[in-house]
């Protein structure tokens, strides 16, 4: 997956060398993916933000253990990134977390901040499954995310995949490209992770 995201960085936001950039990483859960890509590409600086406090402490303690000096992690929900963080950064990635919020406003609050927290011609990707896809990504059943909130989350609870559905919200491309252009995002792009291979984009 890191290099379908740096992929995807060089390919549509020409950001071909993370040297010297700073990335966060918010929606971290412990922050593999924010080691992994610290490891892989050495950006100067990579911050993991998650609203959860223990997967902020074990990926702080990966890190002390590994030592990973450049890397940090800090407790923040999408809605109070600046609050956080007095900083900046090059390059945004939210990483099959934006999902996790569940309604319009929400969406929005959190777009406003990624876009507070970009330096001014950053780049930012979001990773996150497609409402339109027929078959639902977390719970493999077709169509539960067009249900009424509470059918769908009895509908899942009864099929005993998840403990629920009330925590997830699939948007759709159409609706997140707005949302990003009318906060002021410029050259919105939208990619098909699936039709990334080895050899390139087809």
């Amino acid at each position: 997956r890191v290099s379908k995201m740096t992929q995807v960085l060089a390919n549509f936001a020409d950001v071909s060398d993370l040297t010297g950039k700073s990335v966060l990483d918010a929606g971290c859960g412990y922050g593999p993916f924010t080691m992994a890509l610290y490891l892989s590409d050495r950006p100067a600086r990579a911050v993991g933000a998650d609203i959860s406090e223990k997967y902020v402490r074990t990926g702080s303690q990966l890190c002390a253990e590994t030592r990973m000096d450049d890397v940090e992690f800090v407790q923040s929900a999408f809605r109070e990134l600046t609050d956080v963080l007095d900083e900046r950064f090059d390059v945004l990635i939210v990483n099959n977390s934006i999902n996790f919020l569940t309604s319009r406003k929400a969406y929005k609050e959190a777009i406003r901040e990624f876009y507070e927290i970009l330096e001014p011609g950053g780049a930012m990707i979001i990773l996150t499954p497609n409402r339109y896809h027929l078959t639902e990504a977390f719970t493999g059943l077709k169509g539960v995310q067009f249900l009424p909130d509470r059918i769908a989350d009895w509908y899942v609870r009864k099929k005993g995949i998840r403990d629920g559905y009330d925590d997830i919200r699939l948007p759709s491309s159409f609706e997140l490209v707005w949302w990003l252009r009318r906060t002021g995002f410029e050259d919105v792009q939208v990619v098909d992770a699936y039709q990334f291979t080895t050899e390139g984009w087809r």
